[in-house]
């Protein structure tokens, strides 16, 4: 990640995607399903990139050993390319993270996407997207780093379509990929409130991923 305008961002991610060999069929992160055995099956069925289970920044950093993260993010030859995702709401986390896995992985995903009520609780995933200076910070801090590898970022759309692109583009995105997982969703929270995260009035929408 580097910093600069948002049409060397778009360009830079074009660059990106093409050297990693543009994959069109891809392994979402899923928690408790996406873990190293499962990325090496699928690849064998045509995946063509794949990213791990979320991992939270917070706890990935208390692991004291190369060989405790490792065991967290099970890089293997051939599970490339790979992108590493993780969960923060702290610029410094994520970035201390992303700098500590950036040799096993092709690039590090920030979670603005996760919609459950552990991701509420805790002040991570999709109800960052209420915070968009926030999410900004975490982003443009990571892009200010130095880091070897691009960062994506996995984030909702909003019910207006303009604001989920304003939002991609104030986040720092180069390029948009939305996808087609997700649905209407509400978390509902008693201190933060509710959440609302997903489609319109049709049912249509879902996840998006940012590359900056």
């Amino acid at each position: 990640a580097q910093e600069g305008s948002r049409d060397e961002h778009g360009h830079m991610a074009y660059e990106w995607w093409r050297s990693i060999g543009s994959p069109r069929t891809v392994c979402a992160p899923m928690v408790w399903n996406s873990e190293g055995a499962f990325r090496r099956l699928v690849r064998k069925h045509g995946c063509e990139l794949a990213y791990t289970p979320m991992i939270k920044a917070k706890e990935f950093l208390r692991l004291s050993t190369d060989a405790e993260r490792r065991a967290a993010v099970e890089p293997h030859p051939m599970d490339r390319p790979l992108i590493v995702q993780f969960a923060s709401d702290s610029p410094e986390d994520f970035v201390r993270a992303a700098a500590l896995v950036q040799d096993w992985c092709d690039a590090v995903d920030l979670n603005f996407g996760c919609p459950q009520g552990a991701a509420v609780r805790d002040h991570y995933g999709a109800v960052l997207m209420e915070e968009p200076e926030l999410c900004s910070s975490i982003v443009r801090r990571a892009a200010g780093a130095g880091l070897r590898v691009p960062v994506t970022c996995k984030m909702r759309v909003f019910e207006d379509t303009e604001r989920t692109v304003a939002f991609a583009a104030d986040v720092g995105g180069g390029w948009l990929f939305p996808t087609d997982r997700a649905w209407t969703h509400e978390v509902q929270n008693s201190s933060r409130g509710r959440v609302r995260l997903g489609c319109d009035k049709e049912g249509e929408g879902g996840a998006a991923d940012t590359c900056a």
